[in-house]
């Protein structure tokens, strides 16, 4: 009997090996194939590399997973697989059975007036949820008022990106709507995208297209599928131009601006300074080093075949973009404790006092 049991659990053993080598298999090749079919730089010229990359990783990886079957190991060994192509916008979210969703509660959304010359602003995500989004519509209404303010501070602490749409909306409000669009235009007029052309990829502007019906949505979902009618990879979206024909609109907004940044701050927050800086050149970034992202952006996300996380992933490539492939925003005024709040408010209202901002 004692032997009996022994080989029952012995095969359960195998059996339980043998399923975990197959899903964790299964998933690698689902991702491997994904960023073939769907991603910029498998036919990206400027990224002669990411195929045999790509490639070099995949066999690699796919030769650690029969050595090590565990569950962990198998997340482990395809975590650092999608590390090899250092892009923050490329990787898998493990979902954790034994716990709830982190990171569940709403962020706030709020201002403070340290001094009559201050205003603070909190934002801490462009990712939002309903209720956030009711709390950043508000503070996006109150900047018209908050105009006169010698100095604005935009607190980005744990800020990781999300929508840059939402970043955009602050610009407008703050220096006014003409001016800001009119900037964009000049400072992007030689930038230009690489949409990913495929059907999924096309699914999915479709998909953003009927919850955000804008001319924008439309013309990627036009250009990538004339590009799958021709058997092209890659769609070319060019900028709209037609701005440049405005001349001599004023900023409404001619005061200081204040950054605070930390090593979470990347994607649509990084998006966020770049448009402020292309808008006034009083912009002073206090803390510290931000995070760097690629030029490889929009991402989807699709679920894994063993349903044990999503896996996301770009499908649009920058070209000419201002701030380079991973560069970062290091700060003018390095700040160590960045998350004691009240050490920071008072630093920069002395520094302000002293006139040393």
């Amino acid at each position: 009997m004692k032997k009996l049991i022994f080989f029952v659990i012995s095969l359960l053993v195998v059996f339980s090996m043998f399923l975990q080598e197959n899903q964790s298999a299964r998933d690698l090749d689902f991702i491997y194939k994904e960023i073939l079919e769907n991603h910029p730089g498998v036919y990206n010229e400027e990224d002669p590399e990411f195929l045999k990359n790509l490639d070099n990783s995949y066999t690699m990886a796919k030769s650690s997973l029969k050595k090590y079957l565990s569950h962990a190991n198998s997340k482990i060994i395809i975590s650092e697989f999608m590390k090899g192509f250092n892009d923050t916008h490329l990787g898998v979210h493990w979902f954790n059975n034994s716990s709830k969703k982190n990171d569940t509660g709403a962020k706030n959304f709020f201002i403070l007036e340290p001094s009559k010359q201050v205003v603070w602003i909190t934002l801490p995500t462009f990712s939002l949820s309903a209720k956030e989004e009711k709390d950043f519509i508000n503070i996006v209404k109150k900047l018209v008022e908050l105009r006169t303010k010698k100095y604005i501070v935009f607190d980005l602490r744990k800020n990781q990106g999300g929508n840059s749409d939402y970043g955009s909306q602050i610009i407008n409000a703050l220096f006014g709507k003409g001016y800001a669009q009119q900037k964009r235009c000049l400072n992007n007029k030689n930038i230009f995208i690489d949409w990913r052309v495929s059907f999924d990829n096309l699914n999915h502007i479709s998909f953003l297209l009927k919850k955000y019906p804008t001319s924008v949505w439309r013309n990627v979902e036009r250009g990538i599928k004339i590009g799958l009618k021709r058997g092209d990879f890659l769609y070319r979206e060019y900028p709209d131009k037609s701005c440049t024909s405005i001349k001599n609109i004023n900023s409404k907004f001619h005061s200081n601006v204040i950054v605070i940044t930390d090593s979470c701050n990347v994607s649509a927050a990084l998006d966020f300074i770049d448009e402020l800086k292309m808008m006034t050149n009083k912009v002073i970034l206090i803390g510290k080093e931000t995070k760097a992202d690629r030029l490889y952006m929009e991402l989807r996300s699709v679920p894994l075949p063993s349903g044990s996380g999503n896996f996301f992933f770009p499908i649009k490539v920058y070209r000419n973009r201002l701030r380079l492939d991973n560069e970062s925003y290091a700060p003018n005024i390095k700040f160590e404790n960045i998350q004691d709040t009240s050490e920071l408010e008072k630093f920069i209202v002395e520094k302000i006092k002293v006139g040393n901002l």
